[in-house]
C-alpha cells in the first residue's frame, strides 16, 4: 500500500543514506530481491493504448537490467503479489466500477483502452505476464552468466501475500535456517516504502534498497545513473542517535 511521503522524508532528513548506483564504494551484492509489482504498475499506466505488448517487453528488459547492474552472487528472489483476500478484491472492483462510470474509456478500432486494473493478481493479463516472465527466467538461467551463478527463486501470484511481505518472510526464514551468514550483503528493489520498515525488523545490517524515480517509466531506466541506493545500516545509526533517548 505504501507510506505516503516516507521515503522523501528520509532523503530530506538523512541525505547521507542515499548514494547513486554508480558509486564506486558500492559493495558486492550477495542476494537480490525484486518487488515486481512496482515495475508492473509503472509499466502499465491507466488508459494505455494500444495493447501492452511493448510494455511487457520493456518490463522484462527492465528486470534483466536490474540483475545485470547488481550482479548478485548467491540469490535472486523475485516476488509478485498473490491474489488478495475477498474483501480487498471487492473494494478494488467497486473502485474500478466507479471509475468506469465517471470516466468511461474511449473506444478504438482494436477495442477498449487498457488500464492498470487488468494487471492485477488473478487476471488473465497477469497470468500471461507470468508466462513471459517464466520464459525469460528459463532462458537467462541457461545462457546468461548474471543469472546462472545465483540461485533464482520465483514467488508467483499463486502464493498469497504482497510482494514486499513475501520478501520479508523469505529473509526471515532463511536467516533462521542459516544464522551464520551474517556477512552477506542484501539488496532489494522496490519503490514501495513499506519495505524499509520491514527490513529494519530483521536482524540483517548489511541491507541496501535500490530505487528509481517513480515518475519515470521502466522502459527508460536502462543505466546505473537512473538508480539510487538507500543504505539501511546508515539509516539505523541515524535513527538511534535521533530517537533512542526520547
Amino acid at each position: 500500500m505504501g507510506i505516503q511521503g516516507f521515503y522523501a522524508w528520509l532523503c530530506q532528513r538523512y541525505p547521507l543514506i542515499i548514494k547513486n548506483l554508480r558509486d564506486i564504494s558500492r559493495p558486492i551484492i550477495d542476494n537480490l530481491y525484486l518487488d515486481l509489482n512496482q515495475i508492473i504498475t509503472s509499466a502499465f499506466p491507466k488508459n494505455m493504448y494500444p495493447r501492452p505488448t511493448n510494455q511487457v517487453i520493456g518490463t522484462l528488459r527492465y528486470i534483466d537490467t536490474i540483475v545485470q547492474l547488481i550482479s548478485p552472487t548467491t540469490i535472486i528472489f523475485i516476488a509478485i503479489d498473490g491474489t488478495p483476500p475477498f474483501n480487498k478484491i471487492y473494494k478494488q472492483m467497486k473502485n474500478i466500477s466507479r471509475n468506469f462510470i465517471t470516466h468511461p474509456p474511449e473506444l478504438h478500432e482494436e477495442g477498449r483502452e487498457l488500464d492498470n486494473s487488468v494487471i492485477t493478481p488473478g487476471s488473465l493479463s497477469y497470468q500471461k505476464f507470468q508466462t513471459q516472465l517464466l520464459k525469460l527466467i528459463g532462458e537467462k538461467t541457461e545462457k546468461d552468466p548474471a543469472w546462472m551463478t545465483p540461485q533464482v527463486i520465483y514467488s508467483s501470484s499463486y502464493m498469497p501475500g504482497e510482494a514486499e511481505h513475501k520478501i520479508f518472510e523469505f529473509i526471515q526464514e532463511r536467516t533462521k535456517l542459516s544464522p551464520n551468514q551474517t556477512n552477506e550483503v542484501h539488496c532489494a528493489f522496490s519503490n514501495d516504502a513499506d519495505l524499509i520498515p520491514l527490513i529494519m525488523l530483521t536482524s540483517i545490517n548489511n541491507f541496501i534498497v535500490i530505487r528509481t524515480p517513480p515518475s519515470q517509466s521502466p522502459e527508460f531506466n536502462i543505466s546505473a545513473a537512473d538508480f539510487d541506493l538507500a543504505y539501511i545500516n546508515i539509516l539505523r545509526e541515524y535513527l538511534v542517535k535521533d530517537f533512542a533517548n526520547i
